[in-house]
């Protein structure tokens, strides 16, 4: 498929309420809490594709992620980290889902 599913921004989320912007907006706040707040996956973009395993399986391919890191590394995680500006972002806008509450993720307050 060449359609493109866009979840978030380099800045920005989408809080669509169908199951797979949750998943992948439950992977982000999963990602940002397990690595204390020192890394975040942004940008989140992909497309799916039908049939490519065993000709039934459908498969959701991300792809060209950004990421955001806090300032004590300078912006090195590659090109657009928004460094905290972009983790409080994510922080300000992040609505958990019923997927962060079942993995029993941390309330962004």
């Amino acid at each position: 498929s060449s359609a493109v599913l866009k979840f978030s921004g380099t800045l920005g989320i989408c809080n669509h309420t169908d199951k797979r912007s949750a998943t992948i907006m439950a992977f982000s706040h999963f990602w940002l809490e397990s690595s204390a707040c020192e890394y975040m996956f942004a940008d989140l973009q992909g497309s799916i594709n039908h049939g490519i395993l065993h000709n039934t399986e459908t498969v959701l391919t991300l792809f060209d992620p950004m990421t955001h890191t806090p300032l004590s590394f300078h912006g090195k995680s590659g090109l657009r980290d928004h460094e905290f500006e972009g983790l409080h972002d994510f922080v300000d806008s992040h609505e958990c889902s019923a997927i962060c509450h079942s993995m029993k993720l941390c309330d962004m307050s």
